[in-house]
């Protein structure tokens, strides 16, 4: 009696990994762009950290909030922001201020091409003392508004 062999053949395993390849070649890219979004997401959520403190000192001393005066740490305040620095209108605080979380794309791979951008919020004064934010990003391209929340595009600096 014939003794039969159990297993794959060369085609087969070559056809199994040219679907693993394949495969592999669709998800790489869908995997960087979450990777992308999922660590642009945390300088994002900071943000409200930082309109937060800004607001806060202005009504609460009607000065001109700086990081520091704010209470934020100024250099590496979370991972992936390498600072965070302000401005103000040419009359300081009479229209405006600003605040500028520059990203690092040292911390992570997947920040290294938005290295040194930064996102940016205006508060804007109201009449009444009241302030409201906009959010923009300082390299506003077509792929970079999929990684923004709908808050950081409506009002771009």
């Amino acid at each position: 009696m014939p003794r039969r062999l159990f297993g794959f053949t060369l085609v087969e395993i070559m056809i199994a990994l040219a679907i693993v390849a394949v495969l592999v070649a669709l998800a790489f890219p869908a995997y960087q762009r979450y990777m992308l979004k999922a660590k642009l997401s945390d300088v994002i959520e900071y943000t409200e950290v930082v309109k937060l403190a800004f607001t806060e000192f202005y009504e609460e001393t009607g000065e001109c909030p700086t990081p520091q005066k704010a209470g934020l740490k100024v250099n590496s305040p979370i991972p992936h922001i390498a600072t965070v620095s302000h401005a103000w209108d040419r009359n300081p605080c009479q229209k405006w201020f600003e605040a500028y979380l520059e990203i690092d794309g040292d911390s992570e791979p997947a920040l290294k091409d938005l290295d040194r951008d930064r996102v940016m919020l205006r508060g804007t004064i109201g009449n009444d003392g009241s302030v409201s934010w906009t959010c923009g990003f300082s390299r506003y391209t077509p792929e970079i508004k999929d990684y923004l929340p709908q808050s950081c595009q409506a009002g771009l600096i």
